[in-house]
């Protein structure tokens, strides 16, 4: 399947104003949009909305104004006929004034278990009277794991509590004392906004999203009606404060992960772009409520113990929270201008996901914090990708990163940090992980972007699934792990292949030079045609863009194409 592009730019006009407020380059968000948010859902995410027990919409009402609000269902009501469309039968009853034919509603999966999420804008096609909505996809994307706290949710059986209890009524002004305990506790929320121009094409029409952070970050202010909380570091693309800025209407969801119970708030929302007074805060936005509905029981689902915050959850004012060090124990020259950085897995971050040590996937990251690095003010996070195996941390009770000096935080890695020193460490995280299945698999990297790929070839290799790595350097001194990966290729009997091609001029290198294009894919990757080849891709975001156009004009369905990404 040849899939048609998307339209020049994935953002309207208001996203771009909050683009530019932030600092950003938009050609380099030009280019993140057209790498990350695809006019149809890939086959990971098809069978991710397939799965759940629920889902989150964003929604106009009648009067314009945005609401929040969830659908459940079992496993299965929700179904992907193709990647471009998809079904929802769920339990509760379908307000027809809220789902229509050719209204516009956003959705978004999650997974508390696993920090997935995935979101999608749609259009509805039809809605049946058994309650059948039938969708096409305008905008499909997922989102990076940040701020999202480990749960473990308990969904009673199809019709036990949904659809049942009476909607409680629509109250008008302050909450009262429960609804603000409620919202004062909460670690999680969920907001839907909209932006409406037929010029903006599929960027216009409803959206919801997630928001997390420590407990008590919506701060509830006196009269009862106003909500303020920080907006943290993201993804950069600004969808919800893009539609925030065109119009203000917002609707909040609230929700007790013990009883059910929802709070759903339908009010107007307003940025601060100055305002850095919360933890954490990037800027701050205020909620001013009109309407709520306190619904007791509303949702079929209750949490299995308490929950696992978010490593990258913002310290609170208390500082309360344990931090957990990790220590250098060896450092290494990987290529040139790479040092392969070797850390003792911490003690206590072990359970950051309920899992045994090292129980984390190959092309998975890790995340750190940096204090007063000279040539920077504050704290400093930074994400690598784990080079290291899982089965190797197991054995030597380590890991690795792999980073190329390129920043001030890398320039102190490569000339400041030594062993016995220690760093602060947020967690491993990241669902750019080997996708499960038997058929070959396709591994394309650039530069430093061969970082996840050495873990995820020897997963294959331990597999033994057939794989092909191609990888492109400028220089042949800069290929890390090129005589490794090649030894793995060699012992693999062929199932394991190397093509290494160099772009730049190296009078030392006598193998292949050039970029990788779609002659050296066509000649390189016979399997490209075979059924269930899964594509892995990694490294600068033009030469992902350029090998992604490759890709798709040897009409390889791109539904099957994973791309890392570090955009949070």
């Amino acid at each position: 399947m040849l899939v048609t592009p998307l339209a020049a730019s994935q953002f309207h006009p208001y996203e771009k104003r909050m683009q530019l407020a932030a600092g950003l380059d938009p050609l380099e968000i030009e280019k993140l949009g057209e790498r990350v948010i695809r006019s149809f859902m890939p086959e990971q995410h098809r069978r991710f909305f397939e799965s759940l027990p629920w889902l989150l919409v964003g929604v106009q009402d009648s009067s314009g104004r945005s609401v929040a609000m969830a659908l459940t269902g079992k496993p299965g009501f929700i179904q992907t006929p193709t990647a471009t469309t998809m079904t929802i039968v769920p339990d509760q009853p379908l307000d027809p004034a809220l789902f229509m034919a050719g209204r516009r509603l956003g959705f978004l999966g999650i997974e508390f278990a696993s920090r997935r999420r995935n979101r999608l804008s749609t259009i509805v096609d039809s809605v049946a009277p058994a309650g059948k909505l039938q969708l096409r996809v305008l905008q499909s994307y997922g989102n990076c794991p940040k701020y999202i706290q480990i749960r473990h949710l308990r969904f009673h059986a199809l019709g036990a509590a949904s659809g049942l209890h009476s909607p409680a009524p629509v109250q008008t002004g302050p909450l009262g004392p429960e609804q603000v305990a409620l919202v004062a506790a909460a670690d999680t929320f969920f907001i839907a906004t909209h932006f409406c121009s037929t010029e903006a094409g599929a960027a216009s029409g409803s959206d919801v999203s997630h928001r997390g952070g420590p407990p008590g970050f919506v701060h509830v202010a006196l009269d009862g009606a106003t909500l303020r909380w920080a907006d943290y570091i993201g993804n950069d693309m600004f969808n919800t404060l893009g539609n925030i800025l065109s119009n203000g209407e917002a609707g909040l969801l609230f929700i007790d992960f013990t009883t059910g119970d929802t709070l759903r708030l339908i009010g107007r929302a307003s940025i601060d772009l100055e305002d850095r007074s919360l933890p954490g805060a990037e800027r701050v936005l205020a909620f001013r409520t009109a309407d709520w509905a306190h619904e007791r029981g509303a949702l079929p689902l209750a949490a299995t113990g308490p929950p696992e915050y978010s490593p990258y959850n913002p310290r609170s004012s208390a500082g309360a929270e344990q931090r957990r060090y990790a220590k250098l124990v060896r450092v290494a020259d990987a290529a040139a201008g790479i040092k392969t950085f070797t850390f003792a897995w911490p003690e206590a971050a072990v359970r950051i996901s309920r899992a045994e040590p090292f129980n984390y996937q190959p092309g998975m990251y890790a995340s750190f914090d940096f204090q007063d690095i000279p040539g920077s003010s504050g704290a400093l996070n930074r994400t690598w990708t784990i080079s290291s195996h899982p089965d190797e941390s197991a054995a030597s009770g380590t890991f690795s990163i792999s980073v190329k000096k390129a920043g001030v935080v890398s320039s102190y890695l490569h000339s400041v940090l030594k062993p016995g020193d220690a760093v602060e460490f947020r967690g491993a995280l990241g669902d750019f992980v080997p996708v499960a299945g038997s058929g070959p698999a396709l591994l394309i990297a650039g530069g430093i972007g061969i970082t996840p790929m050495r873990a995820m070839l020897l997963e294959f290799a331990k597999q033994r699934r057939r794989a092909v790595l191609l990888y492109s350097v400028r220089a042949a001194a800069e290929a890390a792990f090129a005589g490794e990966l090649q030894a793995l290729a060699d012992a693999s009997g062929g199932a394991i292949r190397l093509v290494l091609t160099v772009t730049g001029p190296d009078p030392t290198w006598r193998g292949r030079c050039g970029r990788i294009s779609s002659a050296l894919i066509r000649e390189q990757v016979p399997e490209l045609r075979e059924p269930g080849l899964t594509a892995y891709m990694c490294g600068p975001v033009p030469f992902m863009a350029g090998v992604q156009d490759d890709l798709a004009a040897l009409c390889f369905d791109t539904a099957h194409l994973y791309q890392e990404s570090f955009a949070f």
